[in-house]
């Protein structure tokens, strides 16, 4: 009697134990889905240099795989606002992309917590023969800048970024790949904990 009265205590708490965890785990579930998701304003690349549609597509693509965190689609923790809305704003910060009052007032039009784009500040690649040795050189130079605004924190953040290549022809010297190798090192400096 005093075993079976032992395995029905132990079972009564387990019980009891399986319904608090139940209620904690229900209740932070219902506490995610009532936050509203943070609107994020991706920017279409502004280009100050050479007009070179896949190199801005490319630059808008990678940024935006920066910020796309797993499993979005089901969590709602961001909410990507359209390209119409933001083209809306744009003209005024084609100019003035380097002034956070700016960027600021762009955020509170579109509601944006975050507005974030890639300035192409320059961007050249130039092949030519050697009349020495008849051999093609390359140089090519790319200089972007990385731009956001975060609403909550009323904090703006600015950097750039420069790689050039000059010498003999090789792949990793064009435009595309430094383009890539740039962009890397300014993503990875951007401080994107919270987001």
């Amino acid at each position: 009697k005093i075993i079976l009265l032992l395995g029905s205590v132990i079972m009564k708490r387990k019980g009891v134990f399986l319904l608090i965890l139940l209620f904690f785990t229900t209740s932070s579930c219902f506490a995610e889905t009532i936050s509203l998701p943070k609107r994020i304003a991706v920017l279409p690349t502004i280009n100050q240099s050479v007009p070179n549609l896949e190199l801005e597509n490319y630059l808008r693509s990678e940024l935006t795989k920066k910020l796309r965190i797993p499993l979005n689609d089901i969590i709602h923790a961001h909410e990507y606002i359209a390209v119409e809305e933001i083209e809306v704003i744009l003209p005024e910060l084609k100019t003035q992309f380097n002034n956070p009052e700016k960027l600021k007032i762009a955020a509170d039009k579109l509601s944006a917590d975050l507005i974030i784009g890639i300035v192409i500040l320059n961007a050249h690649e130039r092949q030519y023969q050697n009349l020495w040795n008849g051999e093609t050189y390359l140089s090519s130079n790319i200089s972007l800048r990385l731009i956001s605004y975060e609403r909550d924190t009323d904090t703006f953040f600015s950097k750039k970024k420069s790689t050039s290549y000059h010498g003999t022809y090789m792949l990793f010297g064009r435009l595309q790949p430094l383009a890539k190798s740039t962009i890397d090192k300014l993503l990875n400096s951007y401080p994107l904990k919270k987001f």
